[in-house]
């Protein structure tokens, strides 16, 4: 007797997916929308491609094994997904110097303080505002 293989659920296959980092989730919703586009434009064309395109180079093993998961599910599974895919990816996903970026924010954000230019509202006003916002009916 053989034994095959089940495929991973939808629910398994969706947790890998959102749970992989930044940018090879970036990297996997993208793939997820070329794959989307592909079938709409040709709906018996194969889903996952020979050849290795610049995202699966940027993808882990990890990531390319859940990305060719990904790629047997259904198309509006897949487009579920990508969605969520899309929805969780942060700015900071596709900004290599974003602590550097934040850096000198701060530094900035400080120097305008320090010069007067910004000016600092006490904790207590701005609860008081806060409060007024949230008071106003919708």
């Amino acid at each position: 007797m053989r034994l095959t293989k089940a495929a991973p659920s939808r629910k398994d296959v969706f947790i890998e997916a959102l749970s992989l980092p930044g940018k090879p989730r970036a990297a996997l919703a993208h793939q997820l929308l070329v794959s989307l586009d592909a079938e709409k434009d040709s709906p018996k064309q194969l889903r996952s491609p020979k050849r290795r395109n610049a995202d699966e180079r940027k993808m882990s093993n990890i990531a390319q094994q859940i990305c060719a998961k990904t790629l047997r599910l259904s198309f509006p599974v897949r487009e579920e997904l990508a969605r969520l895919l899309l929805l969780s990816i942060e700015e900071d996903d596709y900004d290599d110097n974003s602590d550097e970026l934040w850096r000198k924010e701060i530094a900035r954000r400080l120097r305008d303080i320090r010069s007067g230019r910004a000016k600092l509202i006490p904790a207590e006003e701005v609860m008081r505002r806060t409060a007024l916002i949230c008071a106003k009916p919708s």
